[in-house]
This record gives structure tokens, sequence and C-alpha cells, in this order.
């Protein structure tokens, strides 16, 4: 079944401020190109809501949803833009029609968790991304789906394990365990396999370039961890030519408000706050001494992960007959 028909995207809080903290991310790409030049390619799903949110914050015209689902006419009626091309069909396919000269920004929204077509697409486009070029890939991290395969058949988790073994032993180099294949292990492990992949493509692009300059390189922005019913994660690339480094450095990435440094860890916790409590704590924000905040009753803990993520988070509103 088609995600758009399990998953509203419209109504997950930490996946609307993970989209928020996504645009601010692109929004630091400008030193490579105006970012409104840039070409977008993304999950529209049903809802298309980082279309939305990446035309009207950045400006971003060119625009490309993969689509695999069957029912063309509803998606086409629910394009929010007319510069939104669709291509329908898997990925794997429609990933290699795309024009990838100039910069793309592309996010690989998957709701599943690593497999071998996620390591297609991840090829077929980093084999041919530009200089500047962001990449970003987000996977259910909350186990393999080996370890799902394995139990609809009635095996055991080291049959699991093997089979993941099998698959994606070319990407690590160390000595996995079952353990490994469930939450934050199989988030790191994801997160060692995407970028061994991304890393093994860039090295035979730069084969045969004398050019130092002209060589790819990929740095690892920052990843995200968040949840809404699963646990997910986002996994943020910037790929670019040697020569470009300053380039790269101009984008400033460690500058942004829930980024401490370039590649850490960004997590996106919802805390457990009534309407009244979030304005309460609201009116006293921004400030550099989140103790100082007066509430009644509501957890400290509470309080720092409003004060980290308070910006990015939808606005909600109650009706009340």
């Amino acid at each position: 079944m088609s995600s758009y028909r399990k998953v509203n995207y419209s109504l997950r809080p930490a996946k609307h401020a993970h989209r928020r903290m996504m645009s601010e991310v692109l929004s630091c790409l400008y030193p490579f190109q105006p970012v409104r030049e840039y070409q977008y390619v993304g999950f529209g799903s049903l809802w298309f809501e980082d279309f939305k949110l990446f035309h009207r914050a950045l400006g971003i015209k060119r625009m490309i949803s993969l689509e695999r689902s069957g029912a063309h006419e509803r998606f086409l009626a629910n394009r929010p833009f007319q510069s939104v091309d669709i291509l329908f069909g898997e990925s794997n396919a429609r990933l290699q029609e795309i024009d990838w000269k100039s910069p793309s920004i592309l996010w690989l929204d998957y709701d599943a968790a690593l497999s071998g077509s996620v390591l297609l697409d991840l090829e077929i486009a980093a084999s041919q991304m530009s200089s500047g070029s962001l990449l970003a890939v987000t996977l259910n991290v909350e186990e393999a789906e080996e370890v799902k395969e394995s139990a609809s058949q009635g095996e055991d988790t080291d049959v699991a394990l093997e089979l993941f073994r099998s698959r994606f032993s070319d990407f690590f180099a160390s000595k996995i365990f079952s353990d490994d294949l469930r939450n934050t292990p199989f988030r790191n492990l994801s997160f060692q396999i995407v970028t061994s992949k991304i890393e093994k493509i860039l090295a035979t692009r730069n084969v045969g370039k004398a050019d130092v300059g002209e060589k790819l390189i990929v740095a690892n922005i920052c990843n995200f961890s968040y949840a809404d019913g699963h646990s997910m994660a986002t996994f943020v690339f910037l790929i670019f030519e040697e020569q470009h480094q300053e380039q790269y450095n101009d984008c400033r990435f460690e500058q942004l408000d829930f980024l401490g440094a370039v590649g850490d860890l960004v997590k996106v916790l919802m805390p457990v706050m009534t309407l009244k409590e979030i304005r309460e704590v609201e009116s006293q924000l921004p400030t550099d001494d989140v103790s100082s905040i007066k509430t009644d009753g509501v957890p400290e803990s509470d309080i720092k992960k409003f004060a980290k993520i308070y910006r990015y988070l939808p606005n909600f509103a109650v009706l009340e007959s």
C-alpha cells in the first residue's frame, strides 16, 4: 500500500519541525548558487508538504515529485503549483530520467527501512549529481526489514542477521550482532551503510580525474532523529568538488540554531505540554537561560525540548463550539 494511504503527512508535529529545519539547512546553500535556482526532487505524496514549504520559504520553482502510486488523477489534482512535475513509477527508473547537470536538492524520504532499492536510488543519483548538490535520505530505523522478514517466516534473529549481512556486508567493516538491527544501533548502522555507498560511488567518479580540484567529496551536514509513531532518521549530505571548498565553508551550517557543529545529530523531541503551557513558555522565549523560565509544574526537561524547536513547530489552535 502506498504510504499516503497510511499516513497523513500534514498532521505529524515532529515531521513538521524536521521539515522546517531542513528548509533552514537548504537556505545555507547560496554560496554555490541562489537557492531559488536549485532543482528540488522529492517524494511529494498526496500532501506535497515539503514542496509547498520549499517553494514559499526558499523560492524554488523547478520541482519534481516521484510517485509510484497509480492514482494519477488524484495526485495531479492535489499538485500545489504548476511548476511541480510528477513522475509516476518506481524511483529506480524515474531518477535516471532527471537532468542532474545543475546543482540539485534530492530528498529520498522513505517510510521504510534500508533496502537494496534504497542503495540503488543512491547509486543512480550520486553517480550524476553535480557539485553543490544536497542529498538527504530518510529511513525507518526502528528495526531492519530483515527482522520482519525472518519473523514472518517463523525464523529467529540469527537468520535475520545473516540475511542482513548477505545484503549489506560490502558497506560495513566491523562485526555486527542482532542487537544492531534495532533502534539506535540500527540508526548508526544505516548511516554507516548509506555513507559508505555514497563514498564508493564518488570514488568511482573520481577515477581518471587528473585535476585534483575536480574530485568530488561528500560532507555529512547533519542527521535528524524524530518519531511520529515510528523511529525515523534523516541523513543529510553535500556533494561538492574540492575546488569548491571555500563555497562549502561559506555555507556556515554550524551557525544554524539547532546545530552545534557540522555532522551533529539533531534530535527532534516533542515536549508534552498543553496549549496554555506552550503559550506561557513561548512568551518567555528566546532566552539563553532556559532555567529562568517560570511555569506552573512543567518539567524543565520539557521546557528545554520546547525551547530548542519552538520556532519550527506548527501553530496549534483549538476551536470550541
